[in-house]
């Protein structure tokens, strides 16, 4: 069934076969042949504003905005990207097309992953999709960045992992039905075609957490931080949005819709959650479908805004940029969804009422008696810090998360020191990145047990992980403040990481919680772009969870604190606070 089609064509359609189907006797048409036009542009990897290489695309039958890839071209691609991660030149992966069956296979030789392309039935079938771009002797469903290694000096750092715990089910062979989303390969001249937003996306952009984005004259590969934002654009964001502005071809427009409704129906990690049965019904359903068909980008863009902000509003989605089709500097009509403004509304209250108490800020780290208070607001990592040349004596060598756990653990295992509480205060925590989160999970329990599953795959693992926070290259109890009285103050700004903190600290049974329920936020982000190139996030198939007898549980509706606090005011009263404390135990 062409789900993608647009109702009012398939009715004509379905009436005009009717009509004429009876008096039919003709032979089935030949094969359409197509006037193929091959274009090259330069790739631009992440921030550093290189080309890493030339791109063969393929324009056909005229239409200029939507190219293709040839498979050959793809696996070649592939091979390119690796060779300059791993900065070694190697090729991963090997293609091999067989004429007979009309199959392409994409291999990856180090984990023996598949990826089969099946021309004839307009189908592409992933043996194991996790491992479809993993080093070998990876551990599945990492959330961890770091390699724990520094190659400059062949030395342990910040992190280790312990494989030996590792606790993997592999995920489902996967069939993506292309032609159900309109999406057709093209055979001609030796040559096998695909949309490149399609095969860039699934065997790039989803695999290695980015996003690919094509403004006509150049292919960008990278994050959410690629572009800036609005008003603050990045030298490559400058150069995405010099792109001519204007409408989008009506093939263009088709196919957009048709590969944005193919993600979301693969990778967008609340969909079940959300009881969204498919996207294309919800884009119908929610009168959005003109717009995203209409060839007037700036019509489609405020579409996709729609999508994200009312009809997902789950936090972790929100619309970064205009393609460049609109242009950076158009405004388009934002709203906010429920849950935005409710996560508005707590944030407004909490604040002020910290204000009250820290005109100049809570401090990043503060000392009460024998009460040690550790403060931030997001996961931070900063770029290019040396954590093992910091002075941990001076405060001033707090720059992002990791340096103040570090900092804060040299505070309370100094010397005579009194400090029997260590409170990790998350009320204000919106998230950020897992490195970080890992950290401070390892600091406060000693292990990081950290669990994921793929809503796309059904893959599920956990990994355990240590963390070198007293800076000795060693990764033993002297890392750790378990053995003291642990807190963590919780509320429902409390997000993402910001949220699974406390689950693993619910799921020790070692961590007292302080507050209210947290705010959720399960999925780790997913950047995304249309084929159009508009830029946003949402929700990724690989939803954060904890492990309970060999079970995994969904985080995404907060965790229950041990002690309610039911005023704002008693979580900044930090001597008010204190005396509860010692009131437990």
């Amino acid at each position: 069934m062409k789900r993608f089609l647009c109702v009012f064509l398939c009715l004509i359609l379905t009436l005009t076969c009717l009509a004429a189907g009876a008096e039919s006797t003709a032979a089935p048409a030949a094969p359409t042949t197509h006037q193929l036009e091959k274009k090259t542009v330069p790739l631009y990897l992440e921030n550093d504003g290189k080309v890493l290489d030339e791109v063969p695309l393929w324009l056909i039958d005229g239409v200029k905005d939507l190219p293709y890839m040839e498979l050959g071209e793809l696996t070649a691609f592939l091979n390119t990207y690796l060779g300059k991660v791993y900065d070694d030149g190697a090729a991963r992966y090997e293609g091999s097309y067989s004429a007979e069956s009309k199959i392409y296979t994409l291999s990856y030789k180090p984990t023996g992953a598949q990826a089969l392309f099946l021309v004839e039935k307009g189908e592409i079938h992933v043996t194991d999709y996790e491992l479809l771009n993993a080093q070998e002797g990876a551990i599945v469903l990492d959330v961890l960045n770091a390699t724990g290694f520094n190659p400059n000096t062949g030395k342990p750092e910040l992190f280790q992992r312990l494989n030996k715990y590792e606790l993997v089910r592999p995920g489902d062979i996967k069939v993506l039905p292309l032609s159900e989303y309109g999406i057709s390969y093209v055979e001609q001249d030796g040559k096998i075609l695909l949309p490149m937003q399609t095969l860039l996306t699934l065997f790039v952009a989803r695999l290695f957490g980015g996003f690919i984005a094509y403004n006509g004259q150049g292919l960008y590969l990278g994050d959410t931080q690629m572009f800036g934002e609005p008003g603050a654009l990045t030298e490559l964001g400058t150069q995405y949005y010099s792109a001519p502005r204007g409408d989008r071809s009506r093939q263009l427009a088709e196919y957009g819709l048709n590969e944005l409704c193919l993600e979301l129906d693969c990778f967008y990690g609340l969909k079940a959650t959300h009881n969204i049965k498919d996207f294309y019904s919800l884009i119908l359903n929610a009168g959005l479908m003109e717009d995203l068909l209409s060839p007037n980008a700036q019509k489609a863009d405020q579409a996709v805004m729609n999508l994200i902000n009312l009809y997902l509003d789950d936090l972790h989605s929100s619309y970064l940029l205009n393609s460049p089709l609109t242009g950076a500097d158009t405004k388009l009509e934002a709203s906010a969804g429920y849950s935005a403004a409710a996560d508005a509304n707590f944030a407004t209250l909490y604040q002020t009422v910290e204000k009250g108490y820290f005109p100049a800020g809570r401090p990043a780290y503060q000392e009460i008696g024998d009460t040690a208070y550790v403060t931030f607001n997001s996961f931070l990592l900063g770029n290019g810090i040396d954590y093992y040349s910091l002075d941990l004596n001076d405060e001033k060598s707090i720059q992002d998360t990791i340096s103040l756990i570090m900092y804060a653990h040299h505070q309370i295992t100094r010397q005579d020191s009194p400090i029997k509480n260590v409170v990790l205060d998350l009320s204000l925590n919106i998230g950020g990145q897992a490195d970080a989160a890992v950290f401070v999970i390892s600091w406060f329990l000693g292990e990081a047990q950290v669990s994921v599953q793929s809503t796309f795959t059904g893959a599920q693992g956990t990994n355990v992980y240590r963390a070198d926070v007293n800076a000795d290259r060693e990764f033993d109890e002297k890392d750790t403040v378990y053995l003291k009285n642990l807190y963590c103050l919780i509320s429902p700004e409390s997000f993402s990481c910001g949220n699974l903190v406390p689950w693993v600290f619910h799921a020790s049974g070692i961590v007292t919680l302080i507050g209210n329920t947290s705010g959720g936020g399960s999925c780790i982000v997913m950047p995304m772009c249309t084929a159009w190139g508009t830029i946003f996030q949402s929700s990724g198939p690989n939803r954060l969870a904890f492990i309970k007898n060999g079970s995994f549980y969904d985080i995404d509706l907060g965790v229950e604190p041990d002690v309610h606090l039911t005023r704002p005011n008693t979580y900044y009263d930090r001597d008010a606070l204190t005396k509860i404390i010692h009131d437990l135990y």
